[in-house]
């Protein structure tokens, strides 16, 4: 029996940019009611994607290692997340903090991540504002909160 695949979007440019649609199906983003409802973000290219789009696989081609909206592979993801955040978009800053945070694809740095959540909390990204409140008030990566 054949592997269904995903059907090919080359050539195809997605330009949907409002962030409460999905970017494939452009159906509403719902108010999830589980985890397996939530929309799922590409930290590649920042586009959301509902639970059933994401669910089907056609934002992610498993044999290839690649997403099929923006064509970023899993070795260059950290790359374009650092161009997301350097461009001023407050999701590539957090995310960024995220990877300095773990230390994941960079050289861990507690001063490096509250850089980049100050950057995003700055635009009220709210995780970014969730994450600055607790690194500051442990005083990791800046000066206690008193």
């Amino acid at each position: 029996m054949a592997i269904p695949t995903a059907p090919s979007l080359k050539g195809i440019v997605n330009t949907n940019v409002d962030p409460h649609l999905c970017a494939l199906c452009s159906n509403p983003l719902i108010v999830p009611r589980s985890d397996s409802d939530r929309p799922w973000m590409n930290i590649c290219c920042g586009k959301e994607i509902c639970s059933a789009c994401r669910n089907s696989g056609f934002s992610y081609d498993r044999q290839s290692d690649r997403c099929l909206l923006c064509k970023a592979t899993q070795i260059n993801r950290i790359g374009l997340i650092k161009k997301q955040a350097k461009k001023g978009h407050a999701w590539g800053q957090y995310h960024l903090g995220v990877k300095f945070h773990i230390g994941n694809g960079v050289a861990k740095s507690e001063f490096e991540a509250v850089r980049w959540f100050r950057k995003a909390a700055a635009q009220g990204h709210p995780d970014a504002l969730v994450a600055m409140s607790w690194h500051c008030l442990d005083g990791i990566g800046c000066k206690p909160n008193m």
